[in-house]
């Protein structure tokens, strides 16, 4: 907690998209999709500005559509409109040797870490090119993906190898004219 405001990761995305400002990222971004788009807005209280997709199956780089489920019940339930500024997020995905012995985690002798993140932690910005209603559906997007991402079960692989759960998502991205912000936001 800072400020006052309690910071997590959707409240920062939505942040950057206000500024204007494209962090770094492994396709190219130089601008929100549709500045403006969500207008001006006062928030106070406890809100939720962010629409979570889960996504289903996988998504293969150069892709121009991703299959998305229905939208998570934790934000703002809100289908997605042609334009829509959008993050494509791999949020779990790590292989672990998961032997009872000291090379456990990351197979080294030290008992902890992890043998590969597979693709956990790749994202990018992309935009909606069609819409897609609150209930999920085939998004297509105006370009292709620049990263691939996997929504896969848990299996064990070879030598003691665990691959664990691998998921990703799509976060609505809200883009304000003007934000003005006071209590408790969650993203």
């Amino acid at each position: 907690m800072k400020n006052g405001f309690a910071y997590r990761l959707g409240a920062l995305t939505a942040v950057a998209a206000l500024s204007l400002s494209a962090p770094a990222v492994a396709a190219p971004f130089t601008s929100c999709a549709a500045p403006s788009r969500d207008g001006s807005v006062a928030i106070s209280g406890t809100s939720t500005l962010n629409s979570y997709y889960p996504g289903n199956g996988s998504a293969n780089e150069g892709s121009t559509s991703i299959s998305i489920g229905a939208v998570d019940n934790r934000g703002v339930a809100t289908g997605i409109q042609s334009g829509d500024l959008l993050l494509v997020m791999q949020v779990q995905g790590a292989s672990l040797v998961t032997n009872n012995s000291s090379y456990y985690g990351g197979g080294n002798g030290s008992g902890r870490g992890g043998i590969s993140l597979i693709l956990a932690g790749n994202y990018e910005y992309v935009t909606a090119a069609n819409s897609v209603s609150a209930g999920g559906g085939t998004l297509q997007l105006r370009s292709p993906l620049q990263n691939s991402y996997l929504d896969a079960e848990p299996g064990t692989g070879t030598s003691g190898i665990q691959n664990g759960r691998r998921s990703y998502q799509i976060v609505k991205v809200r883009q304000y004219r003007d934000l003005n912000i006071s209590g408790t936001i969650t993203a």
